[in-house]
């Protein structure tokens, strides 16, 4: 049973990890002209916002690097003819430690973004994150 739940939870993160890279695949430059184009930024803001978002990155990229190694590293675990109980939970416990980080700098990356707009287009940002449902990024 635990071992059941334990590759429930490593297919459902591998399948969000899949489904994130489809985002990551129109790379930063289409993201921000995108949000250029649909948050009508100025010029500036859209500096201030790609020097966020590169710094976002450049934080997050040896999270997103660890999560990738223990997810591995759990995968390999689980399919052991006899997995270690205290092994995987370690693995677990580790993978939704950096999961935690990871949702805290987009949280905080959310919010600086929202500090260069304009209160309409706050309320636009607001809208299109909303609508776009949970997900990695800010667009």
């Amino acid at each position: 049973m635990f071992i059941k739940r334990i590759s429930s939870m490593v297919i459902i993160s591998s399948l969000f990890l899949a489904c994130a890279g489809v985002a990551a695949a129109q790379g930063p430059a289409g993201q921000m002209a995108r949000l250029k184009r649909l948050l009508a930024l100025t010029d500036a803001q859209a500096t201030e916002i790609s020097a966020l978002l590169r710094k976002h990155r450049e934080a997050a990229f040896p999270m997103r690097q660890e999560l990738r190694t223990r997810n591995h590293e759990l995968r390999n675990a689980l399919e052991a003819p006899e997995p270690n109980p205290n092994a995987v939970g370690q693995l677990v416990i580790a993978r939704h430690a950096l999961a935690a980080q990871l949702r805290a700098l987009n949280i905080k990356l959310q919010s600086d973004i929202a500090a260069v707009l304009t209160l309409e287009q706050k309320q636009k940002y607001e809208q299109l994150r909303t609508r776009r449902g949970p997900r990695r990024g800010p667009a």
